[in-house]
């Protein structure tokens, strides 16, 4: 990081907008008795000391990891910022390593995926949190970190693992993304991906099966998809100087409304996902659960499916002190300790007691599931309510993304 701020400022180069390199603490572990240990440096520097920076902020660029034999580079992101990664980011890499020693004698062509949530488990998820789209670069094709066991331990050392050649890969390609991102002249953010990402996360059936219609919602998606490639399609191509502050206001505005809004932690405790993921893979699971023993007793396929219900997986391993402590209360949305998972925790369903009890009547084949069947009706309509609440905030959310897109197409379709 101090590499590249050096090199920036060695060469001369007069950003276009404020860059800030920020050393980050306490990534790897910084809390006690909490699921939500790691990252806490990040948690409190985006949302307590700069809170402001979520909507008035472009990226956030994460450099990570470099280990001696690596020979391309690998850049991730959000949704939005996919084509643009594709487009001017891997372009800049090709071009520079396989020109410039010693790269060039062994680099081979850097690559990126389609964008996604951010991680929790590095810095970029606070930072996605509070409203600001983000980059990870690092230098990738050794596989020392996990080969060796080395991953952020005291051995992850230059002697042991790291090169400088790669150490300086790594810098340069950060640089170069932050330079093609400050002489960006409109934020590269095309949104659309971000309704192909909801698309494929939505579950018709398990929708359909929880009482909610998806014509409105798919509706919404479609209308918000054509906004934002129109916009898309304006800020590659428009040369227009005279809007772009207003402009480039309006898409980090709407970057903030989605980021904010948009993704929760859900499934097993450290998973990033849109709100209804978690509810729409409980909902399902605890209705076919019901199904299979109000229609005919299919113990089995209860069982099974009660599985499936986030948390149980595990939980069915150990003993119900111990499930209701990390599962159920440690994720409750009051709990102490939710740290960057405050008021984005998603509702774990309790279920622990109906499976147990199922499984005991299997093994004395009991079929009088009544008890069971009365307990877990009022747990699958909570999963139901708080699917209808997520949904409800995924409407809402794209409604505001849709206005605020809307306002940016005006002003640079002239």
């Amino acid at each position: 990081m101090m590499t590249c701020a050096k090199a920036l400022i060695d060469s001369g180069y007069e950003p276009d907008r404020t860059i800030v390199f920020v050393a980050i603490d306490a990534e790897e572990y910084g809390w006690t008795d909490t699921i939500f240990a790691w990252a806490i440096g990040s948690h409190f520097h985006a949302h307590f000391d700069h809170p402001d920076w979520g909507g008035n902020t472009r990226a956030f660029i994460e450099p990570s990891s470099c280990s001696r034999g690596d020979y391309a580079l690998y850049v991730s992101g959000n949704p939005e910022t996919d084509q643009w990664r594709r487009q001017a980011v891997l372009p800049a890499f090709d071009e520079y390593f396989s020109t410039h020693a010693p790269w060039s004698s062994y680099y081979q062509p850097s690559s990126t995926s389609p964008g996604k949530l951010p991680d929790t488990w590095i810095d970029t998820w606070n930072y996605g949190t509070s409203g600001i789209p983000t980059f990870e670069v690092y230098p990738i094709g050794s596989g020392l970190y996990y080969e060796r066991g080395m991953y952020h331990c005291q051995n992850d050392t230059m002697d042991e693992l790291i090169s400088a050649e790669s150490l300086a890969m790594g810098a340069i390609g950060n640089g170069l993304l932050t330079i093609r991102l400050d002489r960006a002249l409109l934020a590269p953010y095309n949104f659309a991906n971000w309704g192909t990402l909801i698309d494929k996360a939505l579950d018709d059936q398990a929708l359909v099966s929880a009482g909610i219609s998806t014509r409105p919602i798919n509706a919404k998606i479609d209308e918000f998809k054509e906004v934002g490639k129109s916009v898309w399609e304006l800020i590659m191509n428009t040369d227009d100087t005279e809007n772009t502050d207003a402009a480039n206001a309006l898409l980090m505005q709407t970057a903030k409304e989605i980021f904010s809004n948009l993704i929760t932690v859900g499934g097993w405790g450290d998973l990033s996902f849109l709100p209804f993921e978690h509810y729409q893979v409980d909902s399902y699971a605890l209705r076919k659960a019901l199904d299979a023993l109000e229609r005919g007793g299919k113990i089995d396929k209860a069982v099974s499916w009660l599985e499936e219900v986030y948390g149980m997986y595990e939980g069915r391993n150990v003993d119900y002190e111990v499930y209701k402590h990390f599962i159920i209360d440690g994720t409750s949305p009051d709990a102490p300790g939710l740290l960057w998972a405050e008021g984005r925790v998603a509702h774990y369903s309790d279920v622990y007691n109906d499976y147990i009890s199922l499984e005991e009547k299997a093994e004395a084949d009991d079929k009088d599931y009544s008890a069971e069947i009365a307990s877990l009706q009022p747990i699958y309509d909570t999963a139901v309510m708080n699917l209808e609440d997520a949904i409800q905030l995924l409407m809402d959310t794209l409604s505001t993304a849709i206005i605020l897109l809307e306002e940016v197409e005006e002003l640079l379709d002239t």
